[in-house]
């Protein structure tokens, strides 16, 4: 029988600060991998601060716009989780008429302009008493000969109800990138096996996010504490991936391994998808202790907010589950 994944917090802190021992290189039985996944997936420490800079779509309901690179920096402390990024150099908007695929009316004002929304700024902090996300996004409204005749600022607070794992789907995607997090999705290990190069591949069953159940294939490299490579979901009844993980390199510190880069891919459509590139930079084997001080008081800026608006899902616990983009 099936149960709910509950994904605690603690189980994001990884072996990144761990000392742990590099893994023993004989093969494990299902069970005893399991297990030994789970330990470095859950063990936590002292915690860490790692700064990375990424890459995904300005606006996901307008790809043709193109990627925006945002830089941050991930921390974890325990049960507390904060993610603070800022986009960097955004690209110039181009004009669209009306008509053209994926351009809809919300997209356009009454003269024709096109209306143009992106994040330049994101804050997330998740604790046992506390789980929101502060964003600014700019709104640039455009003439049809390529004039940008405003530009807005509209800041948003959206709270969550403590154990709801929507939004922690960035912190899940920077870890998954940095080749870790992916065991605490994982209820059991149907199969394993090792291909020439050493490499463990692994077809389990589990979860992502707390209701989508189905199969688990991963690529993990066992000389490195079994360092995520590749990992498909593919949900129950689907024959094609709900997600897709690799990742490249070696960033090695102290007896921290994590990848250099990753990236991880939600096919939207056939001919669609929603693709994080991700660039792992300085890496603290502590939490960025006055970072996290700074969000518990309250996320976003200490000036006053007058355009801040406020999205309280805390009162709808039955609403259906989305991506956190």
């Amino acid at each position: 029988m099936r149960t709910m994944c509950i994904i605690p917090v603690a189980a994001f802190v990884l072996a990144l600060t761990l000392g742990v021992a590099p893994l023993a290189a004989e093969d494990l039985s299902n069970e005893a991998l399991l297990k030994q996944l789970q330990t470095i997936d859950t063990r936590a420490v002292e915690g860490f601060a790692l700064q990375f800079e990424f890459d995904s779509p300005a606006n996901v309901f307008l790809p043709d716009q193109g990627d925006t690179t945002k830089r941050g920096v991930l921390t974890i402390a325990g049960n507390t989780a904060a993610l603070v990024y800022d986009i960097v150099d955004p690209p110039a908007v181009s004009f669209r008429p009306p008509g053209t695929k994926d351009y809809g009316s919300v997209d356009f004002d009454d003269q024709g302009n096109l209306i143009f929304w992106r994040r330049t700024h994101r804050e997330t902090l998740v604790t046992p008493a506390m789980n929101e996300t502060y964003d600014e996004n700019e709104m640039l409204r455009i003439a049809p000969n390529g004039e940008i005749l405003e530009r807005g600022t509209h800041a948003s607070n959206s709270v969550y109800r403590p154990d709801d794992k929507q939004n922690l789907g960035e912190i899940e995607r920077l870890l998954w990138a940095a080749g870790h997090g992916y065991a605490s999705q994982l209820q059991r290990i149907d199969a394993q096996r090792r291909d020439e190069a050493n490499q463990l591949h692994v077809t389990a069953y589990g979860c992502y996010g707390p209701k989508h159940f189905g199969t688990w294939e991963l690529v993990l490299d066992p000389q490195r504490d079994y360092l995520l490579r590749s990992a498909h979901f593919t949900m129950d009844g689907q024959r094609t991936p709900t997600m897709l993980v690799t990742s490249t390199g070696v960033k090695q510190i102290g007896d921290a391994v994590i990848a250099a880069e990753g990236t991880v891919t939600f096919p939207l459509s056939s001919t669609r998808s929603h693709v994080t590139s991700v660039r792992f930079g300085e890496y603290q084997p502590r939490p960025a202790t006055k970072l996290l001080e700074r969000l518990q008081k309250g996320l976003g800026p200490d000036v006053s907010k007058p355009n801040l608006d406020v999205f309280d899902y805390r009162k709808d616990p039955a609403r259906p589950e989305q991506l956190n983009l």
